[in-house]
């Protein structure tokens, strides 16, 4: 029983890591290709193409058409992506174990933080910039996790991962959609997900955010 329940919490901690991936992936403007808790089969693998990519063993994304030279803006922008696209797994498990969100504990899950850490050097040369870097963006990504429109997100990529073990690309995009749709009628506002400024390191910005997150909750739908 014992063996049986550890597996369990820990299929249910690896199912909330490829959440974090998923959802980050679709604010970066990396479209979902498959999700797989149980890791992806020989016919999965077939998919892979200069386009489409294993992010790790459970998260196969697609990669943009156009590629950057190092140093452009866009290739910057890429970079800070993918960073945050393989902090993001890591921090919503730890979210979800109820464990603090820290650079030791980001770097027990190995190939996040190289990952991580690699798309970081694009940005910053010095190691101990790259560190203080990252570490500014594992909290920022802890504190994003926890605003309740990230969480109406989460819920049904779990439990369609719970249910199914694998998740297409399309079911992702559906989820996000509604999600999206509910989210602006509430709001009454467009709302661009792909657009979440994800690394706001300012306290009162942050705080806005989360303010009008809350009032777009409570607020009564008009007839």
């Amino acid at each position: 029983m014992a063996t049986t329940t550890a597996s369990k919490e820990i299929t249910e901690d690896r199912i909330y890591h490829i959440s974090g991936h998923a959802l980050l992936a679709m604010n970066a403007g990396f479209p979902i290709e498959l999700l797989s808790v149980n890791g992806f089969s020989v016919a999965d693998l077939s998919r892979i193409s200069p386009r489409v990519q294993r992010l790790d063993e459970w998260t196969m994304i697609r990669m943009p058409e156009l590629q950057y030279p190092p140093g452009t803006f866009p290739h910057t922008r890429l970079m800070e992506n993918l960073c945050h696209l393989a902090l993001a797994g890591p921090i919503l498990e730890l979210f979800h174990r109820g464990r603090p969100c820290t650079v030791s504990a980001i770097k027990e899950h190995e190939h996040d933080w190289r990952q991580a850490w690699t798309a970081a050097g694009f940005l910053h040369h010095d190691e101990t910039e790259r560190v203080a870097y990252l570490d500014r963006q594992i909290a920022l990504g802890e504190r994003y996790i926890s605003l309740p429109s990230w969480q109406e997100y989460i819920g049904p990529v779990t439990r369609h991962l719970s249910t199914n073990g694998t998740m297409e690309g399309s079911d992702v995009q559906a989820i996000w959609d509604r999600i999206k749709d509910e989210h602006e009628a509430r709001s009454r506002r467009p709302v661009c997900r792909q657009r979440i400024e994800f690394e706001i390191d300012d306290d009162v910005a942050l705080q806005e955010q989360l303010e009008w997150e809350a009032m777009c909750d409570e607020e009564p739908d008009m007839e």
